[in-house]
């Protein structure tokens, strides 16, 4: 799995569709284990599906709504700047082509995989919607 996170001053979105909000809750968590060397090691089925080794629980924010939506602002308003928001309305647009009902939302991670690539899993359908470079200052 390629390292993306702890890169200052990046931001990467995924937005999803999810039954029910355990599910999605489900989807973001990270799970704890420990190896054979006593290192404690982390995943998350959406760093299963998407190659993200791990990310630092300080650094996310998360939106479930319980309508489905193509308002790309409704689904970023989980506690972002504006100025994120808009970043994301220049870079894909404020109407969406589908309707989604959650968002991911990572601090320092500069995920540089596929954009718009979608990924169904047991939990529901995510996409990546991109990384920007936005000074966000400390939230």
């Amino acid at each position: 799995m390629a390292e993306y996170y702890g890169i200052k001053g990046y931001l990467s979105v995924w937005l999803g569709n999810c039954a029910r909000e355990e599910l999605f809750n489900k989807y973001i968590e990270l799970q704890y284990t420990e190896d054979e060397d006593d290192d404690t090691k982390s995943a998350f089925l959406l760093g299963e599906d998407f190659g993200i080794a791990w990310y630092d629980d300080d650094f996310v924010l998360v939106n479930f709504l319980s309508e489905k939506t193509d308002d790309l602002g409704q689904l970023l308003d989980c506690g972002a700047p504006d100025c994120v928001i808009e970043e994301y309305k220049k870079l894909i647009g404020s109407q969406l082509e589908r309707k989604y009902n959650c968002c991911v939302m990572f601090y320092e991670m500069r995920y540089t995989g596929e954009m718009l690539k979608t990924v169904e899993s047991k939990c529901g359908v995510f996409t990546f919607i991109g990384s920007i470079e936005a000074d966000v200052g400390d939230l």
